[in-house]
């Protein structure tokens, strides 16, 4: 079992049948660290990528850069359900529509709707959305805009911003040794280098100048000569203010 000093972020490619915190459980379990949190759940249902940070990395929650979301769906024509997906109750009837139906585009609220393979009553699909979108409601506003019923039979959250779930681990096997720097999860976040004495000021909560740096950014990731990362900061005139600080002073 790891060290109780895990940091950084975990990617965990979540099975169907587990939950979102029971994914999050076994990370803990495993890597010996109760701090840990995640950018996003998905339903028991679901599979695919889990964005963690563990250890005092939890503190970065709030900038972690989650959107684009791209989710693989299955969309099963022929019914609705009480929950919009496979796991609920029939509520509705009816018969499957036809290509020509469900092909003509509509005005959705997502950045882009891919329509990858019909196969019978079911249709996959590969969604691009803010998050917050609920993809079974939108498979089932499809089914009945096609003059039809339809729920949500499979989901797989396959990107989170630059994230992909090709390079998760299996939730049933994280290791320390998967863990990689938080500023992953963060990557246009401009980076700042700063010299010893500084990180000294900032660990203990001080800004530290701006000084003649070229950069325009009003938030920026403070780093040390050897690049780990000191502080979180805001741009205040011509100060960088410490806003979340991981080095210990």
């Amino acid at each position: 079992m790891a060290g109780a000093r895990s940091e950084g972020l975990l990617l965990v490619d979540k099975p169907a049948g587990m939950t979102s915190h029971d994914a999050v459980n076994r990370a803990r379990r495993a890597l010996g660290e109760r701090r840990i949190g995640h950018a996003g759940t998905l339903d028991p249902f679901a599979t695919g990528l889990l964005v963690l940070l563990v250890g005092k990395a939890t503190r970065l929650l709030p900038y972690v850069e989650g959107e684009p979301k791209v989710y693989e769906a299955t969309i099963r024509f022929g019914t609705e359900t009480d929950t919009d997906d496979l796991t609920g109750s029939e509520s509705a009837h009816a018969n499957v529509p036809s290509p020509e139906q469900v092909l003509a585009p509509v005005a959705v609220r997502v950045h882009e709707w891919k329509l990858r393979q019909w196969r019978g009553e079911e249709l996959d699909v590969v969604v691009t959305c803010a998050g917050g979108t609920y993809v079974r409601a939108l498979a089932r506003d499809l089914g009945r805009l096609a003059g039809s019923a339809a729920h949500l039979s499979a989901l797989r959250r396959a990107r989170s911003g630059t994230l992909t779930v090709t390079e998760a681990t299996p939730a049933s096997e994280p290791e320390a040794s998967m863990l990689r720097p938080a500023l992953d999860a963060m990557p246009s976040l401009a980076r700042v280098t700063i010299e010893a004495d500084d990180v000294e000021r900032v660990a203990r909560g001080l800004p530290v100048s701006i000084g003649d740096a070229a950069i325009e950014a009003r938030r920026c990731a403070l780093l040390d000569r050897a690049g780990a990362l000191v502080a979180i900061a805001e741009r205040s005139s011509g100060w960088w203010q410490p806003k979340v600080v991981l080095r210990e002073a």
